[in-house]
C-alpha cells in the first residue's frame, strides 16, 4: 500500500467521522416503531442480536403488539374473508459502496510475490432490495434480492443477481413459548440470529459466489422454550441444487439426496442488558459442494462452473477433476460457539463469540477431507457510534486423505480480518475492513497477501 493511497483513505475517513447524524428509517422501524438499536448495536457486515432481535426474528418478524387487519366474518376465524395488513411500507433498500480499495494475491513461496493491485473503487458495489415483515397473525417473511454484486460490471452495474435470500416463518405461541416452521434458502445459523458467531470455518452454503447462491431450500420445525431454550431440527436440498432425490445410476432407483441439520442453543443468561448462549449446529448428509471445491455462477448465463479451492489437489484425484456434489458419500459439517453480549454499560456495547468446527466429506471414489478450526470473533462499540471488530480463524488440521490412504496436509496460517466502522446513523456506516488472504495448496504454504476497502454501507 503506497503512502498516498494510505493518505487519501484516513482523509476520507477523518470527513466522514465528523458528518451531522440522521434518523434510521429501514422497514421493520416503520413496521414496529422500534428503533434499529432495540435489536442490534450494528448491521454491517452482519448484525449483532440483541436478545430482542432474536425473539423477533424467532417470532416471525412480528412483534405481537403491532398488527392492523381488514377483517370480513369472525375475528381471528381463518375463512378466507380476511385480510391482514400493516399499513406501512414493507419495502427498504440497501447500498454499499466501494470508495477505494487495493488487494495483494496470495503467492507460491518459490516464485516472486504477487504484486499490488490498482488503486480502486466501486460504486456499485452491491446493491439489494428487502420485503420483510409480518403477514398476519402467525407469518413472517424476510426476503433479500441482490441487483448487483462486488465487481465491476462494464456493460450493466445494475444487472439482477439473484432472490438470494428467503426465511419464510409460520410461528405459534402455546403458553408464551415460540413454535414454527421456517423455510429458508440459508444456513441455520443465520436463518437463526446467528449470524455473528466465532468465525470458526463451517464449509455451510457453498454454492455460489458472492451474493448469487444456489437457491438451496431448507425446512425446519423449531421451538423456543421458557425463554432459555432453541430447538430447531430439519432438512435441506444440495447447495447447488434443489432435488430431495436422485436416480442411482448403478441401480436404476432413485435414492435420498438430501441432508439433515440441527441447532441447538441454551442462554445461560436472556436479557437485552447482556445475553449468554451456548449453541451448536450440525449438518449431516450426501449432498453438498465439497470442502474442496468453488462453485462460481456466471452473472450473464446463471451457469455455475466449479474448480478445487486447494492447489495440487486434482492431480491426487483419479479422474483428475474437481470434485462435485455427486461425488459425495457422506458430510458432515458442525460448529459450536459460546457468544456473549451487552449493551449500553456507560456508553460501551459489546459482543464476542469463541468457537470450534469439525468438517468431513467423504467422497465416493474412497478420498476424504477432514478439517478442525478453532475462532474468536469481538466488537466493540462507543456509544453507538464508534466499532472495532477483530476476527481470528485458524484450521487447527486441514488434512486430504487419497484413495491409496495417505493422508496430505495442506498447510495453512490464522487469518486475520479487522473492522473499523464510523456510525453516521443508525442506517449509515462508513466502513474500513483489512484483512489477510490465503492460498491453499497440498504440502505447501503459501505467501499471504492483504487486501483492503474503504466504504459506505447504508439502508433506507
Amino acid at each position: 500500500m503506497n503512502r498516498r493511497a494510505v493518505l487519501g483513505a484516513l482523509a476520507a475517513m477523518a470527513a466522514l467521522a465528523f458528518a451531522s447524524e440522521a434518523n434510521a428509517v429501514p422497514s421493520f422501524v416503520r413496521i414496529t416503531g422500534l428503533t434499529c438499536n432495540q435489536c442490534h448495536v450494528q448491521f454491517t457486515p452482519n448484525p449483532d442480536f440483541t436478545w430482542t432481535g432474536k425473539k423477533f426474528r424467532w417470532n416471525g418478524m412480528r412483534a405481537p403488539w403491532v398488527q392492523q387487519k381488514v377483517v370480513a366474518g369472525d375475528e381471528g376465524a381463518v375463512t378466507g374473508r380476511r385480510l391482514s395488513l400493516n399499513f406501512v411500507n414493507y419495502f427498504s433498500m440497501g447500498f454499499q459502496q466501494d470508495l477505494l480499495s487495493q488487494s495483494k494475491g496470495a503467492s507460491n513461496p518459490a516464485l516472486a510475490a504477487s504484486q499490488v493491485s490498482p488503486l480502486g473503487g466501486n460504486p456499485a458495489s452491491n446493491l439489494s432490495t428487502f420485503y420483510s415483515g409480518p403477514i398476519g397473525d402467525h407469518i413472517g417473511v424476510w426476503n433479500e434480492i441482490y441487483w448487483t454484486a462486488a465487481g465491476a460490471e462494464s456493460d450493466n452495474p445494475f444487472r439482477l443477481i439473484a432472490w438470494d435470500e428467503l426465511d419464510l416463518k409460520l410461528v405459534w405461541n402455546p403458553g408464551g413459548n415460540i413454535v414454527g416452521m421456517s423455510v429458508h434458502t440459508e444456513p441455520l445459523p443465520t436463518t437463526f440470529a446467528f449470524q455473528f458467531n466465532s468465525g470458526a470455518p463451517t464449509h455451510v452454503r457453498r454454492g455460489g459466489t458472492a451474493q448469487a447462491h444456489a437457491q438451496n431450500m431448507g425446512i425446519n420445525a423449531y421451538g423456543f422454550w421458557g425463554d432459555r431454550l432453541l430447538t430447531v431440527v430439519g432438512v435441506t436440498a444440495g447447495e447447488d441444487n434443489n432435488e430431495w432425490q436422485t436416480l442411482n445410476p448403478v441401480t436404476n432407483k432413485m435414492e435420498r439426496s438430501l441432508n439433515f441439520q440441527t441447532l441447538i442453543s441454551y442462554a445461560l443468561m436472556n436479557q437485552d442488558a447482556g445475553d449468554m448462549w451456548l449453541w451448536g449446529f450440525m449438518l449431516a448428509g450426501n449432498d453438498a459442494v465439497p470442502m474442496t471445491t468453488n462453485a462460481a455462477v456466471n452473472r450473464s448465463t446463471r451457469a455455475f462452473s466449479f474448480s478445487s479451492n486447494i492447489r495440487g489437489l486434482t492431480a491426487l484425484i483419479p479422474s483428475g477433476q474437481p470434485y462435485l456434489s455427486t461425488n459425495i458419500g457422506d458430510t458432515f459439517r458442525s460448529q459450536f460457539n459460546w457468544e456473549y453480549g451487552f449493551i449500553d454499560r456507560g456508553k460501551w456495547s459489546a459482543r464476542t463469540a469463541i468457537g470450534a468446527s469439525y468438517s468431513k466429506d467423504s467422497y465416493s471414489d474412497g478420498a476424504s477431507i477432514v478439517e478442525q478450526g478453532i475462532g474468536w470473533t469481538t466488537r466493540w462499540n462507543y456509544d453507538r457510534t464508534w466499532e472495532w471488530q477483530l476476527g481470528l480463524t485458524k484450521r487447527l488440521k486441514w488434512a486430504y486423505t487419497d484413495v491409496a490412504g495417505v493422508e496430505h496436509a495442506i498447510p495453512n496460517d490464522m487469518t486475520i480480518n479487522f473492522r473499523f466502522h464510523r456510525r453516521l446513523a443508525m442506517n449509515f456506516v462508513t466502513f474500513l475492513v483489512m484483512s489477510n488472504s490465503q492460498t491453499f495448496a497440498i504440502e505447501q504454504n503459501w505467501r499471504n497477501g492483504y487486501a483492503w476497502t474503504l466504504g459506505f454501507d447504508y439502508y433506507f
